[in-house]
């Protein structure tokens, strides 16, 4: 979570998505209220402003588009699965 909101300069955002706090009925995308807490405790005492996705457009209006959206998700579990290789095999990453 820090990594992530750390890219939230110069004009860009950064996106948090909480499913549920906690959410019960689904455990994998569960987020413990401990954790929930602490998180916007970080996000208070680092000045950052929290808004809706759906206010968004108040803050950053652009039409830009990313060429393959989908492009962030498979390098990210590219690089996991590279991780969890090594891991296995005893090298360090």
């Amino acid at each position: 979570m820090i990594r992530a909101v750390k890219q939230a300069r110069q004009g860009r955002v950064a996106i948090l998505q909480f499913h549920g706090t906690p959410d019960t009925a689904h455990s994998w995308v569960n987020t413990s209220s401990e954790n929930f807490k602490a998180f916007m405790k970080y996000l208070l005492i680092h000045k950052y402003t929290v808004i809706s996705l759906r206010d968004l457009s108040r803050y950053k209006m652009t039409d830009a588009v990313p060429r393959d959206p989908q492009q962030i998700i498979r390098s990210r579990q590219l690089q996991l699965k590279s991780t969890l290789k090594d891991a296995a095999s005893g090298k360090d990453g």
